[in-house]
């Protein structure tokens, strides 16, 4: 055996890190890892085309429903707020959520998206609900 001395090689700070940094970089990904990463972001693109489209489909299907049952009767419920003040009116047909307006603004805007903001609506519906037939002929 020989004496020879392993001499390791001398880098910088600055050379070292730039070492682990490129040791750590992942590999390229191969072409069928690219075709599944192009597949998923695909689906994920269109599936939220979809989501956005159900939405604006429920939008117009609250707009358009008339807010009554089978037998004619109003379909609305008045919900109250903790002050025992009516808050704001819910079709039991749909889920529309009826408000008086104005529309809020800002953040309170965020969360009342889906609501239908239309005074004339509310105050006839409110008025609807609260008529109920006193018997039910056959």
């Amino acid at each position: 055996m020989s004496d020879q001395k392993t001499v390791a090689p001398s880098l910088s700070p600055d050379q070292f890190t730039q070492l682990i940094k490129a040791i750590r970089q992942p590999a390229d990904p191969t072409p069928a890892e690219q075709a599944e990463i192009e597949m998923s972001r695909k689906m994920r693109a269109d599936r939220s085309q979809l989501e956005l489209q159900k939405a604006a489909e429920r939008k117009i299907n609250q707009e358009l429903c008339d807010h009554s049952r089978e037998d004619g009767t109003a379909a609305c419920v008045p919900v109250y707020n903790n002050r025992g003040d009516i808050d704001f009116l819910i079709c039991q047909t749909n889920q529309c959520i009826i408000r008086p307006e104005p529309r809020p603004t800002g953040e309170g805007a965020k969360d009342t998206e889906y609501h239908i903001y239309n005074t004339p609506m509310f105050n006839r519906e409110l008025r609807r609900s609260a008529r109920r037939p006193t018997s039910i002929n056959p």
